[in-house]
């Protein structure tokens, strides 16, 4: 949770530094889409917005940023549970649960 965070942080600060030239990205695009930043890579408009686009969506495939706050809440804070969406009544719902 920590590292995505960051990193969304990190690329939306870099993008307000670059100003109207993250509107029309130019330059190299970063090499992959499931990394960081490649070593030696061009500090350019259309690495930093490829790098930024990539940030937002580590913090859904590392697992939510909001479900790893509700582990952390739960596991380490000793939080209630959340309320589970397939308790309760909608579990008699037909056809759902």
């Amino acid at each position: 949770m920590w590292w995505s965070e960051y990193h969304k942080e990190a690329t939306e600060l870099a993008v307000d530094i670059l100003g109207a030239d993250a509107l029309v990205p130019v330059g190299q695009t970063p090499h992959t889409a499931f990394t960081t930043d490649s070593p030696g890579s061009p500090n350019d408009s259309a690495n930093w917005i490829g790098v930024f686009l990539n940030a937002r969506a580590g913090t859904i495939y590392a697992g939510t940023s909001q479900v790893q706050r509700g582990i952390v809440g739960e596991q380490v804070l000793g939080l209630p549970k959340e309320p589970r969406s397939d308790g309760g009544p909608w579990k008699n719902i037909p056809g759902h649960g």
